[in-house]
């Protein structure tokens, strides 16, 4: 998958690279003449597809919120997209990732993923071969009512850290503030006895 710069104030506008890393918010890779290293946000580039597997990824975006364990491949995603429309049935249209966690072994990856499709609550477990596009992928439906419980532990969670992020803006803040007034201050201060 290569990737060009559509964002006209980004530094590398027009250029076009091979896609080396690619999350939800961004993608890089090396410039295909220079060889330098592009970083840009998702939705500054346009993507120039290999193969349609790597579209469905894009196109399936959310899935990137799945953190990709170190020794698998990209097409990791797009095995999962086929796997869940295959439980459910349907196209993704709606895709939440609630949590995300991975065991790490010799020779295999494991992860374990709680998720909606389309509001239908899911638990994905996926072993895979490391360097290697082998996996073995489980869904299992979630209760409902197991999942809204989850949703709300996630969303007190993340409350209390939005608290913590909203003292530290605040503190932040009122310090910039200070400096400024106390600026303010100071220069009416030398005026006045300038004047003097």
């Amino acid at each position: 998958m290569k990737a060009r710069v559509t964002e006209p104030k980004h530094e590398f506008y027009g250029c076009e690279f091979e896609v080396a890393y690619l999350s939800y918010e961004n993608t890089a890779g090396k410039d295909l003449k220079t060889k330098d290293i592009i970083a840009a946000g998702f939705d500054e580039v346009d993507f120039i597809f290999d193969a349609n597997w790597e579209e469905e990824i894009v196109r399936n975006r959310e899935i990137l919120n799945i953190k990709k364990p170190k020794k698998a491949s990209y097409y990791m995603y797009y095995a999962l997209i086929k796997s869940i429309e295959g439980h459910i049935g349907l196209c993704i249209k709606d895709l939440l990732i609630l949590d995300d966690n991975e065991l790490d072994s010799k020779k295999v990856w494991i992860k374990k993923i709680i998720a909606a499709a389309n509001n239908k609550p899911l638990v994905i477990n996926i072993t895979g071969q490391n360097y290697s596009n082998k996996f073995d992928i489980k869904l299992s439906y979630m209760d409902n009512q197991e999942f809204i419980k989850e949703c709300g532990e996630e969303i007190d969670r993340l409350q209390i850290g939005l608290k913590k992020y909203r003292k530290r803006i605040n503190g932040l803040m009122n310090t910039v503030k200070s400096i400024k007034d106390e600026k303010v201050y100071t220069s009416t201060q030398e005026l006045s006895l300038k004047g003097a």
